[in-house]
């Protein structure tokens, strides 16, 4: 990864380019050096990200509590449709503040009453894919991991969030990143469960997602566009039906 330094109207502002992973503690290390510095304001611009895994959800999330427990201020833009996705997924972008480029992101702290949140998860079509909020049961058995055993057991949970590129599960049964799993979903009553493959991306934070923990958010592989389209169908028929479109 590479960091880029740069400060504009006292909002320190660090271009990152490359990829986030287990080898990005330089981010956590750059803020920190900011943060000892007394920044107050800052932006991390992720044009420049290719992609971002289980781990760098965890250094993404490290440098956002160290930035609120210095009371600094932190935004993230520039962020690819294939990421917002996973953020959408592990609900990370109901804690983060993003914007599509750096001047709206400076241009933000001297706006008074943000219109970049709100207003984004107030227009639920314009993102690739809806993610419609509920709480429905869902079971769910580990495939491969650290833990997986052969004829291992499934586990309950409750499905609190779907999208077309994957879910989150509310559960005590928490299994660690990077764990593929099977998850079996109810639709429609009456009908058999559909099976899904999925990889666990993020566990909840505590005190990032406290109305979420414990759960975890699910990335869903090896999925057909047939069947992606039939989860995306379901998605706004639901949201049509409660007034969200």
């Amino acid at each position: 990864m590479k960091i880029k330094i740069k400060r504009v109207k006292n909002i320190d502002i660090l271009s990152i380019e490359g990829r986030i992973n287990i080898n990005s503690s330089k981010l956590i290390e750059a803020v920190g050096e900011l943060l000892k510095n007394q920044s107050v304001k800052m932006v991390i611009d992720m044009t420049g990200i290719n992609s971002i895994d289980y781990n760098g959800l965890s250094v993404l999330a490290i440098t956002y509590k160290n930035a609120l427990n210095n009371k600094c201020v932190m935004k993230l833009c520039g962020i690819s449709t294939h990421i917002q996705e996973l953020f959408r997924i592990v609900k990370l972008d109901d804690v983060f503040e993003i914007y599509d480029d750096i001047n709206e992101a400076v241009a933000s702290f001297t706006r008074g009453a943000d219109i970049n949140k709100q207003e984004m998860l107030d227009q639920p079509w314009r993102r690739r894919f809806i993610r419609l909020d509920l709480d429905m049961p869902i079971v769910y058995r580990l495939t491969k991991g650290t833990h997986y055993k052969a004829g291992g057991h499934s586990y309950p949970g409750r499905m609190a969030n779907l999208s077309g590129a994957g879910l989150f599960i509310r559960s005590m049964q928490l299994l660690p990143p990077g764990s593929e799993v099977m998850l079996e979903i109810i639709f429609n009553k009456g009908q058999d469960p559909r099976q899904f493959h999925g990889i666990v991306m993020w566990l909840a934070d505590q005190g990032l997602q406290p109305e979420l923990y414990p759960g975890m958010g699910i990335a869903f592989t090896n999925l057909s566009s047939s069947v992606q389209e039939m989860v995306i169908e379901y998605i706004e028929k639901h949201a049509v039906n409660r007034g969200l479109s």
